[in-house]
């Protein structure tokens, strides 16, 4: 009985050894000329059977390199969950930048795809999103140029996309489900869109979900279930006015 108790208390020891937290970014204190401007916020993660890759809302370039950033979306990968590789930031496609809200996930064969929320017009109104998928499914992970995805109406601003793949082993095993909301504070609507082709990569035109003009719809989450049926859930919001704190935001639905 006594040697069972030290038996178990060394493996409690050894799982609460297993169990820290493991820095797996580059802090943005070691920038010399970043000073406390610079945040890395918003992660996401995901894993295969070969890496997990993670992703993150990365303003370190923005402080060494100032206006002249072109990408705030950090990421980096582990083989082991110890040991991450820091990748930097992702390159956007030609004429683009990365601006916020990055997203991951895989597929069963390995493959690997990033969104990011993107801009063209000098910073003004982040409007389309970008899609990268992997190169490489084992160490070093890599990217190819990330597909553009316009929203229909550029005038509109587009915010926190999210991604799931199927990975079902159906006939549609494979295929990458983006949601994202798009429209003006307090006035947003929900688009889908899903891939057509994984090799070259492209997608179907976004798809409204939800009315606009009707009230702030945000947060949307596709998941794929394990018989390859896609579902989308969101939140709605009503814009409201307190004179305490002003304009607020309340769950209606």
């Amino acid at each position: 009985m006594r040697r069972f108790a030290v038996g178990a208390l060394l493996l409690a020891l050894a799982l609460t050894a297993a169990a820290q937290d493991v820095q797996m970014n580059t802090p943005d204190t070691a920038l010399p000329n970043g000073d406390n401007y610079t945040s890395q916020s918003e992660t996401c993660h995901t894993r295969t059977a070969n890496v997990m890759i993670a992703a993150w809302n990365d303003t370190s370039e923005l402080g060494t390199l100032g206006a002249m950033f072109q990408s705030l979306t950090g990421w980096g990968y582990t083989t082991d969950g110890i040991n991450f590789t820091p990748a930097g930031t992702l390159p956007p496609p030609s004429g683009w930048e990365f601006e916020s809200d990055p997203a991951v996930a895989a597929a069963t064969d390995g493959t690997i795809y990033m969104a990011a929320l993107m801009t063209n017009d000098n910073k003004a109104t982040v409007k389309a999103l970008g899609v990268a998928q992997s190169t490489s499914n084992v160490a070093p992970i890599t990217f190819g140029t990330p597909v553009v995805l316009n929203v229909a109406d550029p005038t509109l601003q587009v915010d926190k996309e999210l991604m799931a793949v199927d990975t079902s082993g159906g006939p549609f095993d494979g295929r990458v489900y983006v949601a994202l909301d798009q429209g003006t504070p307090g006035d947003t609507q929900i688009l889908v869109t899903s891939s057509t082709s994984q090799s070259p990569l492209a997608f179907a035109p976004w798809q409204a979900v939800t009315p606009l003009h009707d009230a702030h719809y945000s947060g949307a989450m596709p998941v794929v279930g394990p018989d390859g049926t896609a579902y989308l859930v969101w939140a709605r919001y009503e814009l409201q006015f307190d004179t305490t704190v002003g304009m607020k935001f309340q769950i209606v639905k």
